[in-house]
């Protein structure tokens, strides 16, 4: 089996992102969706996807922003692959006994993207796939007191949500005045609900398809201590610290669970959030 610090393979890119690569003094943003076998980059408002275990050859998908992103405040990519995963692993060499983020979906299904700027401002792609127009949608509001160069979200992040009505995905995002905001994107459209904040979120639509659920509260792991002195039970209040907001299916829960972590300045803030039939209700 590979040794730590092995080098167990290396792909070659497509052409038309190499000479992006190689163009001196040229902003971009590039990363590779780590429970997949994609990798994406995005210059200017054209945002390159392909799976890089196809090499040089792979098919590249073309997305074009609405707008181009700020340089100074590059925005939040986040690709959710919907597709079952790969029995076999993606480099050929590799022992059948290794598993891990190398193993690509075993089909082409629908794969979700989502570019959030610094503005708030996001842009979604149910499946990328088909080169429909994206569904925009804005989800913060810049007061009159907050300077145009100052970003407003600090962190985003996404995870594949089950609605049993084509691709749909749970997404959270920090913003810089230490709100927290839960979004569900699906077909039936983008809701939002404000989970924590300064100021008490306003009442949200009712009745809607899909609309999040208002019981949610931060929820507190039974495997500690509720009484222990690090524990709390209300939220820090705080942003995200960069790279700190993440959310994934909590394990065991079938996919109707998930929990939200916000790594802030001085606290790890955990939420449960369950999702049950077309809404996802707090725990």
């Amino acid at each position: 089996m590979p040794f730590f610090g092995d080098t167990v393979g290396a792909y070659l890119v497509p052409r038309a992102v190499l000479e992006l690569l190689q163009q001196p003094d040229s902003p971009y943003q590039a990363g590779v969706c780590a429970t997949s076998s994609f990798a994406w980059l995005l210059s200017g408002q054209q945002l390159y996807i392909w799976r890089y275990h196809e090499g040089k050859d792979a098919r590249l998908r073309v997305l074009s922003l609405p707008r181009a992103p700020s340089p100074a405040q590059p925005p939040s990519v986040v690709l959710i692959p919907h597709g079952p995963p790969c029995p076999s692993p993606a480099l050929p060499h590799l022992p059948s006994t290794f598993s891990g983020p190398l193993l690509p979906p075993a089909t082409d299904g629908p794969l979700s993207v989502a570019v959030c700027d610094a503005d708030g401002h996001l842009t979604v792609w149910l499946d990328a796939h088909h080169l429909a127009s994206p569904v925009e949608h804005t989800l913060l509001t810049r007061t009159p007191s907050t300077p145009a160069s100052s970003p407003l979200v600090s962190a985003f992040s996404a995870a594949r949500l089950d609605l049993g009505s084509g691709p749909a995905f749970l997404a959270a995002l920090s913003a810089t005045d230490g709100s927290l905001h839960l979004l569900q994107v699906g077909a039936q459209g983008i809701h939002t609900k404000q989970l924590a904040g300064p100021a008490p979120p306003e009442a949200h639509a009712r009745g809607l398809v899909g609309a999040l659920g208002s019981a949610l509260s931060r929820a507190v792991t039974d495997a500690f201590d509720p009484s222990a002195r690090y524990l709390r039970k209300t939220p820090a209040g705080r942003p995200a610290v960069a790279g700190g907001l993440h959310v994934a299916a909590a394990p065991g829960g079938g996919g109707q669970h998930y929990r939200v972590l916000v790594l802030t300045a001085d606290a790890l803030d955990c939420w449960a959030v369950g999702a049950r039939g077309h809404g996802c209700m707090g725990r």
